[in-house]
């Protein structure tokens, strides 16, 4: 059975805030390509079980070792976004329906959480002050 790869042909910003790992599965010098396995390092699937892509070698920049694994990290981002949009949620870390509480005596043992891209920008809520 012949394996399917998915050509990675652009370029994408890295996410702050995911710690990729990648493996580099074959070396194709025929084609100057890599096949690459993507994972983020905290996944609680082994690496050797994500799907290979195919990386052409002239997108990486080989000057030194960390502009190696910079360059192919890289282009792992929008792979990794999109497997955890597919992957099932743990039934232990679905979060809580939403409260209205300022108390958080009200968040103990319920789970709750937000995306990663709406964390850049800090709340810009502001709290009630009396001027007496």
């Amino acid at each position: 059975m012949q394996e399917q790869y998915t050509v990675v042909k652009s370029i994408v910003l890295v996410c702050p805030n995911m710690n990729i790992i990648f493996k580099i599965v074959e070396y194709l010098p025929d084609t100057e390509q890599v096949i690459v396995k993507y994972a983020r390092k905290n996944s609680h699937k082994s690496i050797d079980d994500h799907s290979p892509v195919i990386l052409n070698c002239d997108v990486i920049d080989t000057t030194d070792h960390p502009n190696i694994v910079e360059s192919i990290s890289q282009y792992g981002v929008h792979i990794l976004e999109t497997d955890e949009k597919h992957e099932e949620v743990l039934e232990s870390n679905k979060t809580s329906s939403e409260i209205e509480s300022s108390s958080l005596v009200d968040y103990i043992g319920k789970v709750y959480g937000a995306e990663t891209k709406d964390l850049s920008v800090k709340s810009k809520r502001l709290k009630r002050i009396d001027i007496e």
